[in-house]
């Protein structure tokens, strides 16, 4: 049985999912969140050195922030889809195209006016790279990585074969009264719309984004 645990790293939920060789961890927070890290496996009862794997949904700053010193922390590999480990390897990342009026404002001013500082990180070198799935039972995990394009081209998510989707920000959940779930950003809204569908004949049930609180897949079935 896999257990998890949601850890806020700035403004991003990071997961940590029990396995029975080790924890995985998903995602990285923004930068700077290292000692929050530390003090949630000190609350967890976890040593850095239980942590065998770190899968990056995508290269945002705010889920790769504080990745270099996880990974040193923890002595483990990280896992990131192909076409985005260099920028794992150079530090960078840009904010993708806006859904909606308000975001794509956000997007422009964002990478224009912005100081390079701000969406950059510490260069990581990746072990593990994904292409379209990995199976993950040499961490002990009852489940897979599946390439779920649409927020970026490289977006990849964690699918358990209970049925929990870690899904980076294919969706968000963290508007009041469920208005929506569609992310504000994404390069491709027509490969999200096939990445949510894809999820759901894999067997998601619950999904966990990276920005919000967990909800039912079938509350994908609204927005199709």
């Amino acid at each position: 049985m896999q257990i998890y645990q949601c850890i806020q790293l700035g403004t991003s939920n990071s997961y940590l999912i029990a396995s029975r060789s080790g924890l995985v961890l998903v995602d990285a927070g923004n930068k700077n969140y290292i000692k929050k890290f530390e003090h949630s496996l000190h609350e967890f009862h976890i040593s850095p050195d239980q942590v065998k794997l770190i899968i990056i949904t995508h290269v945002h700053f705010d889920h790769v922030g504080s990745l270099n010193d996880i990974k040193e922390l923890c002595g483990c590999e990280v896992a990131v889809h192909r076409s985005e480990a260099s920028l794992l390897r150079t530090g960078t990342s840009t904010l993708p195209p806006g859904t909606n009026p308000l975001a794509r404002g956000i997007s422009w001013l964002g990478n224009n006016l912005l100081p390079n500082s701000a969406t950059e990180f510490d260069e990581v070198e990746p072990e593990i790279l994904v292409d379209e799935e990995i199976d993950l039972l040499e961490f002990g995990v009852n489940g897979r990585i599946v390439h779920t394009p649409g927020h970026t081209s490289g977006s990849i998510s964690l699918l358990l074969d209970s049925g929990e989707a870690f899904v980076g920000d294919l969706a968000v959940n963290y508007l009041p009264f469920d208005i929506s779930i569609f992310p504000p950003f994404a390069e491709d809204t027509t490969q999200l719309i096939a990445s949510w569908r894809k999820i759901q004949r894999m067997g998601a049930r619950i999904i966990l984004p990276a920005h919000g609180r967990p909800f039912s897949a079938d509350k994908f079935k609204k927005y199709f």
